[in-house]
């Protein structure tokens, strides 16, 4: 049961990411609302990236917190939570249509159907195209276009709106993002970002 609330963590926040080419983490720089980038987009065409931070989610009566790690380079998306002390960590690799999903004690899956298989688990769907964009704090590319708010933007039917921000090889990322849509709350907190090129 911890092993799936943890997925269900990632996958709702789980609204970024890289590996031996982080050039720095960053420091905080405010509680400003972090606008979202919609003409000249740089932080757009990050490809590679790595967020450390921890994740709340609520959907209808259901609530649960995990430990989030992500890296993101132009190849596939590694996501990794937890509870406390690594409990029930799960491990989640994205490569465009194929997911990989390890829950540990041998127990995988993998899918052609991202979208399908992470709804069945969480109970709603979930942009993970999008994500990727939303949690650098701007709108999805190739999506619908997004309704810029005071705080953030709605896009997809998720309102996201951000707060505080890092500064991290010269980029501004939020420090803290909240989502909602219909069917569920996610918060995210973050740690560290680091920045790859």
């Amino acid at each position: 049961m911890t092993v799936l609330l943890a997925l269900r963590s990632w996958l709702l926040l789980a609204l970024c990411l890289v590996g031996a080419c982080a050039i720095r983490f960053p420091v905080m720089v405010g509680e400003k609302p972090v606008p979202p980038v919609t003409a000249d987009c740089r932080v757009c065409a990050v490809e590679v990236w790595t967020l450390e931070g921890r994740v709340a989610v609520q959907s209808g009566q259901d609530g649960w917190n995990a430990n989030l790690h992500w890296e993101h380079d132009h190849a596939q998306d590694r996501v990794r939570i937890s509870g406390p002390f690594s409990q029930g960590a799960v491990s989640v690799v994205l490569q465009d249509d194929l997911i990989y999903i390890n829950e540990g004690n041998g127990k995988t899956e993998i899918s052609r159907d991202p979208d399908s298989a992470l709804r069945e688990r969480v109970g709603f769907p979930v942009p993970l195209r999008s994500l990727r964009y939303w949690l650098l704090g701007v709108p999805a590319q190739q999506q619908e276009s997004a309704v810029t708010t005071g705080e953030g933007f709605v896009q997809q039917g998720w309102t996201l709106s951000y707060s505080g921000a890092y500064q991290a090889d010269g980029f501004s990322l939020p420090a803290r993002t909240v989502a909602n849509n219909e069917h569920a709350r996610l918060k995210l907190v973050v740690d560290s970002w680091a920045v790859g090129k």
